[in-house]
């Protein structure tokens, strides 16, 4: 599984002309699985996620994660064949 994660003030997907999500704040995920990720290194990677600090606190500094400023996620996934290709 392998994950690009942006930090954005919004961001959307849309297919086919349709708006399919949409976020204000928060991480915009692009994720590409495996024939060989299970439920466990998804959640594995998802809790690595959230625990990002990327988010500037009030004096300008980056320490906080997205729980921390009520971010939101849109997560995109990339179906892979390969068990150990790269995205």
């Amino acid at each position: 599984m392998k994950i690009v994660v942006q930090r954005v003030s919004r961001a959307s997907c849309t297919v086919d002309g349709t708006v399919t999500g949409s976020i204000d704040q928060g991480f915009m995920l692009l994720v590409g699985f495996g024939r060989s990720d299970t439920r466990e290194i998804a959640r594995k990677q998802a809790e690595k996620v959230s625990k990002l600090r990327i988010f500037s606190d009030e004096n300008g500094k980056i320490n906080k994660n997205i729980y921390d400023v009520g971010g939101s996620i849109l997560s995109i996934s990339l179906i892979r064949t390969g068990g150990s290709k790269s995205v």
